[in-house]
């Protein structure tokens, strides 16, 4: 299927996931100095960073983050380098649920870490000892602004609305880019769905194929497979394009690999053979289709 910029405007949006958060590093220029003087070295090609609290007390919001960003990415298409991802239509609602649920644990993380910031510092004293500046920390209220969490939706530029005061050529050349952009856009999403499959089912003929070198099959977590089976159930949302290739794919995915009990491949190991054999089938026959699109 064809999309025209129009169709493809009325079927997804732009969206922006925008999170802060405080880093807990602070450039030493202090030491910084006492280092390159120490050493020799030119001051502007040395920079001593250091963290003002141990990692533990900002790994739940670092994890919360992370999970985010994760969950952004892979529930949206690509779109431009300022940040805006495409989201179709039709993945919007199971996007904006999965958002809301990861905001709350990171806002959870968030008040958690505020409530001990306190206490943390106090620690900090100890850890850094000579290195360890009280000037170095802000306020409880300041550190409590730097956590952020916003979703902005925009909708997708459409060629035929585009209204200027300019020339009836130069609307048409500046109408005809954005077509243009837009078709290459949805032309770089669609490769993308493609190198995830490719990926994930690559990974998964891998796995299941390897040994240790006394022969003994390689270990391999449930996520092997949960993974390849939350992908396949996403990809008909994201499929913006239609593309017949790819659903055929994903469903020869979804019927040989995404239902495999990753327990029987362990402890079956003709099952788990046949497994890795039927997954570097279709890994090499999406090689050789995306080495032509």
């Amino acid at each position: 299927m064809v999309e025209t910029g129009n169709n493809l405007a009325s079927r997804a949006m732009l969206v922006r996931l925008n999170i802060t958060q405080w880093t807990a590093r602070k450039t030493d220029k202090a030491v910084t100095h006492e280092v390159a003087r120490a050493k020799g070295a030119a001051e502007e090609l040395v920079k001593v960073n250091k963290l003002l609290m141990d990692k533990a007390a900002l790994a739940g919001i670092v994890s919360a983050v992370g999970s985010a960003r994760t969950f952004h990415y892979a529930n949206t298409l690509p779109w431009s380098d300022d940040g805006a991802r495409i989201l179709p239509a039709a993945n919007f609602m199971a996007y904006t649920a999965g958002l809301r649920k990861l905001e709350s644990e990171f806002r959870a993380a968030a008040d958690t870490f505020l409530e001990q910031y306190v206490n943390h510092r106090t620690a900090a004293q100890r850890l850094l000892n000579g290195l360890f500046s009280a000037a170095d920390y802000p306020e409880p209220a300041e550190v409590a602004r730097r956590f952020s969490w916003s979703v902005s939706v925009d909708p997708l530029p459409a060629a035929d609305d585009f209204r200027v005061n300019l020339g009836a050529d130069d609307v048409d050349a500046i109408k005809a880019a954005l077509q243009n952009r837009l078709a290459e856009s949805i032309k770089g999403a669609t490769a993308d769905l493609w190198r995830r499959l490719a990926e994930a089912v690559g990974h998964c003929a891998g796995k299941l194929a390897e040994v240790d070198a006394g022969g003994k099959a390689g270990i391999f977590r449930d996520t092997l497979i949960g993974n390849l089976r939350e992908l396949v159930a996403i990809l008909p949302r994201l499929n913006l394009a239609d593309d017949a290739a790819l659903e055929a794919m994903r469903a020869e995915v979804e019927s040989k690999l995404a239902g495999l009990n990753p327990q029987e491949l362990r402890d079956n190991s003709r099952a788990r053979a046949d497994a890795a054999a039927e997954a570097k089938v279709i890994a090499d026959k999406m090689a050789a289709y995306m080495e032509v699109m």
